[in-house]
């Protein structure tokens, strides 16, 4: 027999690591094959969960074969052929994905060109934008439709003149960019309020609580007066206070969409 018999323990007390050997009567050599999940060895075995316990061999040293040379060389090669297999399949994959993104990227340079505009842009919004649009794509992702609508919005924002907010009374009129519901407590009891980002034609953006009553939708031109305070950090960036006589002037969907308007 050889020297490590299925079972036995190892100079620190734990049960045997390493496979034993045992030679035949008729010479052959046969290699022990302790269990698939935790090697023979439970004691040690990282990925037990039940106090180190392997559900497989419940802890069993002999739970294993022998197995002869043959049947290790015809695995070996069984599994060698199965990765060969799996690596042609990756392989074809990869190829195939790259193709379809090849034609995309053929149809589509311009989203290509304004989607590196954004990468580069100093605004955070639309920065992360142009980068998750990059990270598509080199992972050879064709853009979906919503998101190349939404990179030809962000160039037209990146584009659009900008100007200093008008602080103080003043009565803005521009187009919707976008609503928030934002969660307030008052006396324990929670709340929504909807919030707004506008747009004002004169180029400064405004944001704060929609006016009592408005109805619109994201695109929408609106009019209303408000006090306005100016941001700290970005002078085309302000705070809208107290609006009032809000008006829907145009509306950003068909008709059918309309939601309501209110004085």
């Amino acid at each position: 027999m050889g020297q490590n018999q299925p079972g036995e323990r190892g100079g620190d007390g734990g049960m045997m690591i390493h496979p034993a050997t045992m030679i035949t009567s008729t010479g052959e050599t046969l290699t022990w094959e302790p269990c698939p999940r935790c090697g023979g060895n439970p004691e040690t075995w990282a990925g037990t969960l039940d106090n180190r316990h392997c559900w497989q061999c419940d802890n069993n040293p002999d739970f294993g074969k022998w197995l002869d040379q043959k049947t290790i060389d015809r695995r070996a090669k069984n599994r060698a052929r199965y990765a060969a297999k799996k690596q042609k399949e990756h392989l074809a994959r990869i190829a195939a994905e790259q193709a379809a993104f090849d034609m995309w990227a053929a149809a589509h340079t311009d989203v290509i060109a304004m989607v590196k505009r954004l990468d580069q842009a100093t605004g955070q919004r639309l920065h992360t934008l142009g980068f998750e649009a990059t990270l598509a794509m080199e992972r050879r992702k064709p853009l979906s439709d919503s998101m190349i609508k939404a990179v030809e919005a962000a160039i037209i924002e990146l584009d659009a003149p900008t100007a200093p907010v008008v602080e103080g009374k003043t009565v803005v009129t521009g187009t919707v960019l976008g609503f928030k519901n934002v969660q307030t407590f008052h006396s324990y009891h929670e709340t929504f309020t909807l919030k707004m980002i506008v747009r004002d034609e004169r180029g400064f953006k405004v944001y704060g609580t929609v006016p009592a009553g408005l109805e619109a939708d994201k695109g929408d031109t609106i009019r209303f007066t408000a006090t306005l305070a100016r941001s700290n950090d970005d002078e085309t960036f302000g705070w809208l206070k107290h609006p009032t006589k809000a008006t829907i002037l145009a509306r950003a969907t068909t008709d059918d969409d309309q939601v309501g308007v209110a004085a």
